[in-house]
């Protein structure tokens, strides 16, 4: 049997913030004035942060990145999160709030790798902070093996969250954790190449109307005159001329100028 580490103790600034916590700062940045969305177009890049999302961050006591990954995955249903998830070779299995944490924590500081120690399992979350190796399956024994390790936030090796859809393309964590091994650095590139629109500026409110800086002393504006109906014809009507009927042709009148019979 393989020894076991010692316990690994989260360290500052590797326990993820609470997911209620983190949707609440979410949805007040997206109501702040002037707030915008981040375009389709623009890659998620580890340091790039608007300053709503910096101070959302600091009102919820978790870093820009979870800001970031939850504004991103907050609103999707399960398929999409679980196929996210399996895709950067995740459990996909759990309730929609563990697998919602689960890819907000990945999103926002990597992809946890695969067991360094039995080399087959995957890093599992069992508290904040702390993650342990979930075992695999032996086709030889015909059964499920369990493994010791551990790991603390610090010290689990990672690889880039890989979500092209929603902006990650390889730059999203810090530039220590390495792509993994099915995204190459050619793809990354060609990614932040044809993604590389500027993030969206903080837009200026509309300032309010207060009443009372209007001058009373301005002048009312002109009132526009209504159109005046159009005149009518003066006098009477005339009514129309009658046409006297043509009297009827007398027969007698007729006969005398037919030639008379031999």
């Amino acid at each position: 049997a393989l020894p076991a580490p010692p316990a690994a103790a989260p360290q500052p600034g590797d326990v993820p913030a609470d997911l209620d916590t983190l949707k609440a700062a979410v949805l007040t940045m997206q109501g702040a004035p002037g707030y915008a969305p981040r375009p389709r177009t623009t890659a998620v890049v580890y340091g790039a942060y608007t300053e709503l999302e910096k101070a959302a961050a600091a009102a919820a006591n978790a870093t820009p990145a979870e800001i970031v990954a939850c504004a991103a995955y907050v609103t999707k249903t399960l398929p999409p999160i679980k196929e996210a998830l399996a895709r950067n070779g995740q459990y996909k299995t759990g309730t929609k709030p563990e697998l919602l944490c689960k890819v907000i924590e990945a999103a926002a500081r990597g992809a946890p790798a695969p067991c360094d120690m039995c080399g087959r399992g995957k890093a599992k979350m069992i508290a904040p902070g702390v993650f342990k190796c979930g075992g695999f399956y032996d086709e030889r024994m015909g059964g499920y093996k369990s493994c010791p390790a551990s790991w603390s936030g610090a010290t689990l090796k990672r690889f880039q969250w890989i979500d092209t859809p929603l902006g990650f393309g390889g730059k999203a964590n810090p530039a220590s954790v390495p792509l993994p091994p099915f995204f190459t650095q050619a793809a990354a590139d060609a990614f932040a190449a044809s993604h590389s629109a500027p993030l969206p500026e903080v837009r200026a409110a509309a300032p309010a109307v207060d009443d009372d800086d209007v001058d009373e002393d301005m002048p009312p504006p002109p009132k526009k005159k209504a159109a005046k109906p159009a005149a009518k014809p003066r006098g009477r009507s005339k009514s129309p001329k009658t046409v006297p009927k043509p009297e009827p042709m007398d027969d007698d009148d007729d006969d005398d100028d037919e030639p008379a019979p031999p």
